[in-house]
């Protein structure tokens, strides 16, 4: 765990805001580790000479010694220097991702294409709970049959100019890729180059280009098509099976993340598949074997409270059960949501492999303004981080992250960040976006427990309890909202990046390369609010 410069127990109510890393240069020590022993000893020496020079000698004995560090490192051609592109972030917690971010179970933030582009970010998706069995199957099958390359949008001739418009809606790129009836490529049209006169009922014929078009053959490189779209000056790259159907495509970012970011690969082939179930549904059992029949990597079982009810835990542990007894492969379970050190004991203890914590940071969570219950969340997930190492365990912290630093402090104690609100703008998100009279794009995001989604959850359930919410209004402990996409962050693999270039940052900063070394170096400290105002771009 990370070393604190303040002692938690005087601060048990810490958000990521009133946190910091102190930066982190272990020089002295790498080399240590990398001279002879008689080296070692002259150094050794050098310390003890500056440790009892008096004040007057105390300069010129630090200058004998750490000149004689530096001679030694270039002797032996020791660096203190961290490359940031060798950085490697995967976590540790056995679920198979490379990228230790989440996309959360919200419905208006993770859907099919959510979960294909956190897959093939290396992170992964929480399919949200209120799918139903076939929207879940459609979602398995998605998945499965995505191949390396990005999903573009494909249209025929006969597409009307409307709906081309309708189609290219949340695309990070105007341009479709056209084929014909047998799915073989004829062309690309680009949807910013038809004139805005033109008849919306008339076909995209006469804007389809085909001469001018770079395509590539299944098999080049990330690197290579970024190359070419950079030196063709191509927005698009269609890769085309030997057929000449259409395999895949990428755009220069598409490209680029693709050569930096390994993908999480399913258990069929394509993409990788995470649903949920509700902790406390009905028949949770019969969810999750139908769960891991479509060949789901892990699932995670949710609740606003996991520790409130022994069922909860019970349905854990029947899962945990039949994992182990009736399938014969790992099937990762993650629980939640906690926020003290019992529940995740308990949570351990039922079958979790991962204890989901957070209660009330969320963007669109009311609950402590509701109901006064929850907890500051860098001080939960350092505790409940804590609680779950003791046990070989790990931990999600799911709530409140709004910039990489907050990532970077989260991933000091867990092993994955899962990332909500701040994806709902995105083109990937699994709800429309709007303009604003000033142009501006923004989404209406709902939280999880919010009076809207509990109406969705309960709209098919006919008992008396819901019968009686339908009257008197369901219980609301999360709000409506609009959220704004942030300039530069049109797609869900843009905010990634952006995680997970500073999170790269902190960890080379704190003097390492992995994530596990990251969590013993990083040294964290405490500031008031003006500290983190003055870190503030001003």
């Amino acid at each position: 765990m990370p070393k604190l410069n303040f002692n938690p127990q005087d601060h048990p109510d810490l958000t990521y805001q009133d946190a910091f890393f102190m930066p982190v240069n272990a020089i002295e020590q790498k080399v240590m580790d990398g001279i002879s022993e008689d080296e070692v000893s002259q150094l050794k020496k050098l310390k003890t000479e500056l440790v009892q020079a008096s004040v007057e000698l105390k300069l010129e004995a630090h200058r004998k010694y750490f000149a004689e560090v530096i001679r030694l490192s270039a002797l032996h051609n020791i660096s203190s220097g961290l490359s940031r592109d060798k950085v490697d972030f995967s976590p540790a917690d056995g679920l198979g991702n490379t990228t230790p971010v989440v996309s959360s179970n919200m419905n208006r933030v993770t859907g099919k294409r959510m979960a294909e582009v956190m897959a093939r970010m290396g992170g992964a998706a929480a399919i949200p709970q209120d799918k139903s069995n076939e929207e879940l199957k459609k979602i398995a099958k998605y998945l499965e049959s995505r191949t390396q390359y990005p999903t573009p949008i494909t249209v025929t001739p006969d597409t009307s100019v409307k709906q081309l418009a309708e189609f290219m809606d949340k695309r990070v790129t105007s341009t479709a890729v056209v084929v014909d009836d047998d799915g073989r490529f004829l062309g690309v049209v680009d949807q910013s180059k038809i004139p805005s006169s033109q008849d919306k009922d008339r076909s995209i014929k006469q804007y389809i280009r085909k001469d001018s078009v770079v395509t590539e053959e299944e098999g080049i490189s990330p690197i290579d098509a970024a190359r070419l779209m950079v030196s063709e000056n191509n927005p698009l790259l269609p890769i085309l099976r030997s057929d000449e159907t259409v395999a895949g495509a990428y755009t220069k970012k598409e490209a680029a993340y693709a050569h930096r970011y390994k993908p999480f690969e399913g258990v069929n082939g394509g993409l990788a598949f995470v649903p949920t179930i509700g902790a406390l549904n009905n028949n949770p059992l019969e969810r999750l074997r139908y769960a891991i029949s479509l060949g789901a990597r892990g699932v995670v079982f949710d609740t606003a409270n996991l520790d409130q009810e022994i069922a909860a835990y019970d349905h854990i542990l029947q899962a945990r059960e039949y994992i182990e007894n009736e399938v014969d492969r790992d099937v990762t379970i993650v629980a939640g949501n906690v926020v003290t050190r019992d529940a995740v004991r308990r949570a351990i203890s039922s079958g979790a492999d991962i204890v989901k914590v957070g209660i009330g940071p969320g963007a669109m969570c009311s609950t402590r303004r509701e109901t006064g219950v929850g907890r500051p969340q860098f001080s939960a997930v350092m505790d409940c981080g804590e609680e779950a190492q003791k046990y070989g365990k790990n931990i999600w912290a799911d709530g409140g992250i709004v910039d990489p630093r907050d990532s970077a402090l989260a991933l000091a104690y867990s092993s994955q960040v899962m990332l909500g609100t701040i994806l709902a703008p995105t083109a990937e998100s699994a709800t429309d976006l709007y303009k604003d009279d000033e142009g501006r794009t923004y989404a209406i995001n709902t939280g999880m427990a919010a009076r809207q989604s509990s109406e969705l959850r309960n709209g098919s359930t006919e008992n008396d309890r819901s019968f009686i919410r339908n009257i008197l209004g369901h219980r609301s402990e999360g709000v409506e909202s609009r959220v704004y996409q942030k300039p530069g962050m049109q797609s869900a693999a843009d905010i990634v990046h952006h995680m997970m270039d500073g999170v790269t940052s902190a960890v080379t900063y704190s003097g390492e390369l992995d994530m596990p070394g990251f969590k013993e170096r990083a040294r964290i400290g405490i500031q008031m609010a003006s500290g983190y105002q003055e870190g503030l771009p001003k």
